[in-house]
């Protein structure tokens, strides 16, 4: 049976979101900052207020303290609600949002500014103040629909709090690889576990928490031959563990033919990489491009496959090169794109192309 090209999306809570892969560009739903703020510390102020100030007859606002205020301004409150009242000043500390009424900030302790106030005894403003001095306007770092991550990347937590803070609560991420450990053996046993556990343990560290072992009793052909047909649909890359290389995959148990992927996959011994089995109709893409070597014109084939990864031998050799491999395979399974990133069209578990009859490439 064949399994259809499908939709290679999810959309999770930025708490699951650290360490997964952003399907599509990720866009600013709100302004950030989504409020004028302070860019130093000082007074907030309207400018219009000092429009007719001199130095000879300098504005001399009144006010406003928090310790007098009944009910003090929450600087944290998001949509910030407090009101400056006309002809008033408040100190404000960099980064807080600007009072309603107040659109610019003298900033305090600064000397180059003192021919514009004195705070002697009291404030006065000797000179105007422009609209906007040492302010943050609203969307001054991503206004609401700008790109703020591209596709393709890894989420990291500075990243979080950048999709946090533009308003996301979810986000779109490229589903993880279903990875599934098949074990071939006359049992399931402490010898079996000492195969298995290693690798769920080493893929709980990459995020894979939930890793099956599926038991493939020795001489069951038959069995196996049904059972994988079913589990191609169902996981993207296999860990096929075999001890002392009692158990090679059948040929014959899918009607799809072979691809073998390494130079030197008949080893004896360590890890074979990597076997694919292709689950998916074959799509054709007729191509036109030109190359350093001239003109081409020919059609690419693309298929959905899954990976096998064959520990033949269980070492601590084979372990250690398995550890060493497998983040980068699980990586490039979730980056994988095709033609400028047309998954609607061409997703698939590994990136695999083949160039004319006779030539596989991957």
């Amino acid at each position: 049976s064949v399994v259809p090209l499908g939709k290679m999306v999810e959309r999770v809570p930025l708490a699951a979101a650290l360490g997964r892969v952003t399907f599509t560009e990720v866009l600013a739903v709100d302004n950030v900052p989504n409020w004028p703020r302070a860019k130093a510390y000082g007074y907030a102020i309207c400018s219009a207020d000092t429009q007719q100030a001199t130095p000879r007859q300098p504005w001399q606002p009144s006010w406003v303290f928090e310790r007098d205020m009944p009910v003090k301004p929450n600087w944290n409150q998001e949509p910030f609600d407090f009101a400056l009242p006309p002809g008033h000043v408040i100190h404000i500390d960099e980064g807080d949002p600007l009072p309603l009424g107040a659109d610019t900030v003298l900033p305090a302790f600064r000397p180059e500014l003192r021919a514009y106030f004195s705070n002697a005894s009291r404030l006065k403003i000797k000179r105007p103040i422009p609209p906007g001095w040492f302010t943050t306007p609203v969307g001054e770092d991503y206004p609401a629909g700008a790109p703020l991550l591209p596709a393709g990347i890894r989420l990291r937590p500075e990243h979080i709090s950048l999709l946090l803070r533009a308003g996301l609560r979810e986000v779109e991420v490229v589903k993880r690889p279903r990875v599934a450990i098949v074990y071939a053996g006359h049992q399931l046993n402490t010898a079996s576990e000492a195969l298995t556990l290693p690798l769920q343990l080493m893929l709980q560290q990459l995020g894979h928490a939930q890793v099956p072992v599926l038991h493939v009793p020795t001489g069951a052909h038959d069995h196996h031959r049904q059972a994988e047909a079913q589990w191609l649909k169902e996981y993207d890359l296999f860990l096929n563990v075999a001890p002392n290389g009692g158990f090679k995959r059948h040929i014959s148990s899918l009607s799809f033919a072979k691809r073998v992927l390494a130079a030197d996959a008949g080893r004896s011994e360590g890890i074979q990489m990597g076997d694919s089995d292709p689950r998916s109709e074959t799509i054709e893409v007729p191509f036109d491009r030109t190359t350093p070597q001239g003109r081409e014109i020919g059609v690419d084939y693309y298929e959905d496959h899954a990976v096998y990864l064959s520990l033949d031998k269980h070492t601590p050799d084979s372990l250690l090169l398995l550890e060493i491999v497998l983040p980068h395979l699980l990586d490039a399974m979730e980056h994988t794109d095709y033609h400028g990133r047309d998954w609607q069209t061409l997703p698939c578990a590994l990136p695999f192309t083949r160039l004319g009859q006779w030539r596989c490439n991957v």
